[in-house]
């Protein structure tokens, strides 16, 4: 009777060099698919594997269906800055904070569509001032980073039957 003895060692390295490159590439290959929800690390990855410029910013204003006053307000800009964006040949990268920003945004309005079944909907629970919050509008807190994951969090939390 013969018996194969493998050496896990070798195998368990080359799994995890395995999964670490495959995992590099589908972030490379897969440039403009934000996930629904983004961990921090998937957000480094992508902000470190895509150029993020203006027509984030475009695509963020589609899928969100807001408009310029107020899409300016949450990502701390000028309406004039974002046409002089808009207005560039060159199609520039955006600062780090304002590509971090966008990246959670388009995640949070993708995670937002599902929990209220369309953008909308999501649109109108962020206009209105809520109880749970100090009776302030959750748009409020999508100025920062940090508001942003707190709004994420209470979709996440509505979906498992919090209210918000």
């Amino acid at each position: 009777m013969n018996v194969t003895v493998n050496n896990p060692q070798k195998s368990t390295s080359r799994t995890t060099k395995t999964a670490a490159s495959r995992k590099k590439k589908a972030y490379k290959s897969k440039k403009q698919n934000i996930p629904v929800r983004i961990t921090d690390n998937e957000l480094l990855n992508y902000i470190e594997n895509n150029k993020i410029s203006y027509d984030y910013i475009e695509r963020f204003k589609k899928i969100s269906h807001i408009t310029d006053s107020i899409m300016s307000d949450i990502l701390n800009l000028t309406e004039r800055t974002v046409r002089n964006y808009r207005q560039s040949s060159e199609k520039k990268e955006l600062s780090n904070t304002l590509r971090e920003k966008l990246v959670l945004l388009i995640s949070l309005y993708k995670h937002g569509a599902i929990v209220f079944g369309t953008t909308e909907n999501f649109n109108t629970w962020l206009d209105t001032e809520n109880f749970i919050l100090d009776k302030k509008a959750p748009r409020e807190f999508l100025k920062t980073v940090t508001g942003i994951r707190f709004i994420e969090d209470r979709l996440t939390g509505m979906e498992y039957g919090d209210n918000a």
